[in-house]
C-alpha cells in the first residue's frame, strides 16, 4: 500500500488511552491504530512520529471490556506523569437509570491532568466521566444520542449538544456515538499534527473523514414510561394511524381530554406537544420504508400521512439532518429488483 508523504509540524505529543472495565474495547485500540498510522506515514518520511501513545489501566487488575476482552496496558496511572491528550473510552457500564460513576481516583487525577495542562477527551458515554469532574460545568459538550435524556439530568449544568458528532472546546474535546472515536482520533491528528497528517490516515484506513452529525442515525424515542393512561392511550393510537388525518381536536377525542387539558398533560407525560410526536412517529416510519421498502419518495410520504411530498422532504432535513433520498443511499438494506 503507498504511503503518503506528511509534512512535519511539532514535536511527538503524549497520548493516554484509558483502560476501564465495561470499556468498547476497539474505542481503545481503534484510536491507537489512527494514531499508529500517523506514526507510521510520518516515518516513512523521514520525520518525527506524530504521538507517544500508552494505554493505562487505573489499578493493580488488568481491566475487563464490555464483553469480557482483557485490555492489555502500558502501566497505571501515575500522579508525576504528565500527558498532552487523555482520552476516556466508549463505556457499556450503562442502567435505566445512569452510567456507573468513575471511582475518585480517577476523577482526581483527570483534574490533576487537566490543571497541567492536558486536553481532556471521550468517546460516547466517556464524557460521563469527564462531566463528573466538573469540568464542562457551562461548557458545551456531547454524548451518544440515546444517552442524551440520562445525561442532561445527571449533569444539568453542561450544555448538552446529542445532534453533534464532536465538540471541541479546546481544552475538553468529546465525541458522540461509539464509533466517533475515529472522528476523535482524526479530529486529534489534524489539531495537533496537520491537516495533511490527517487526510493521509483517513485515505490509509478509509475513514470517513467529514461526519459532522449523529441526527441521521437517531430513531425515535417514544416515552412511555408514565402513568397517563388517556395520553398512553393516545400514543399508542397515533402509533398504529400516523398515515391518517389528524387533528388537536380528533387527538382530544381519542383521549376523552378538552385540547388545553390534552396539551398539558401530553407535554408533562412525553415531553412533546402532540402535532410534535406524530411528526415524530411519521418521520420515524418514513426511516424504515426508506431503509426496507422500494416505494419512492412521494409514495413514502403520502403512506406516512404527508399530501405533499416537498414538505416531508422539509420535514424529514430537519429531524434527520439530510433529504430522504441521501439517507436511503446510506442506510437501505431493501435488495433493488433485477
Amino acid at each position: 500500500m503507498p504511503i503518503t508523504t506528511i509534512p512535519q509540524s511539532r514535536v511527538p505529543i503524549d497520548i493516554a488511552l484509558l483502560a476501564l472495565d465495561g470499556a468498547v474495547y476497539s474505542s481503545i485500540m481503534g484510536p491507537m491504530d489512527v494514531f499508529s498510522v500517523a506514526n507510521m506515514l510520518r516515518k516513512s518520511s523521514g520525520r518525527q512520529t506524530f504521538a507517544r501513545v500508552r494505554i493505562l489501566k487505573t489499578g493493580n487488575r488488568q481491566p475487563l471490556s464490555f464483553n469480557g476482552i482483557k485490555i492489555h496496558t502500558h502501566g497505571r496511572i501515575r500522579a508525576g506523569a504528565p500527558f498532552d491528550v487523555i482520552i476516556v473510552p466508549a463505556m457499556m457500564q450503562v442502567n435505566e437509570e445512569k452510567v456507573q460513576a468513575g471511582p475518585m481516583r480517577l476523577v482526581q487525577w483527570l483534574r490533576q491532568q487537566h490543571a497541567r495542562g492536558a486536553c481532556l477527551s471521550s468517546v460516547c458515554a466517556g464524557s460521563f466521566l469527564l462531566a463528573q469532574t466538573g469540568l464542562l460545568d457551562g461548557r458545551n459538550a456531547t454524548t451518544h444520542w440515546n444517552l442524551a435524556g440520562q445525561f442532561q439530568e445527571s449533569y444539568p449544568q453542561v450544555r448538552l449538544h446529542p445532534r453533534k458528532m464532536l465538540i471541541d472546546e479546546h481544552d475538553m474535546i468529546t465525541a458522540g456515538g461509539v464509533t466517533a472515536y475515529f472522528d476523535l482520533a482524526l479530529h486529534l491528528v489534524r489539531r495537533f499534527g496537520s491537516s495533511e497528517l490527517a487526510a493521509g490516515c483517513s485515505k490509509f484506513l478509509l475513514i470517513d473523514p467529514r461526519r459532522s452529525s449523529q441526527s441521521p442515525y437517531q430513531t425515535g424515542q417514544f416515552r412511555k414510561s408514565h402513568a397517563d393512561h388517556a395520553i398512553l392511550a393516545l400514543q399508542e393510537y397515533l402509533e398504529q394511524h400516523y398515515g391518517d388525518p389528524m387533528t388537536l381536536e380528533q387527538m382530544g377525542r381519542i383521549a376523552g381530554l378538552e385540547q388545553r387539558t390534552l396539551l398539558r398533560r401530553f407535554r408533562k407525560a412525553t415531553g412533546d406537544s402532540p402535532i410534535a410526536y406524530l411528526q415524530q412517529v411519521r418521520i420515524e416510519a418514513a426511516r424504515r420504508l426508506l431503509e426496507l421498502s422500494q416505494n419512492n419518495i412521494e409514495e413514502i410520504a403520502w403512506k406516512v400521512g404527508y399530501q405533499d411530498s416537498s414538505s416531508f422532504n422539509r420535514l424529514f432535513k430537519k429531524s434527520t439532518g439530510i433529504s430522504p433520498g441521501s439517507y436511503r443511499k446510506k442506510f437501505s438494506l431493501a435488495v433493488p429488483p433485477a
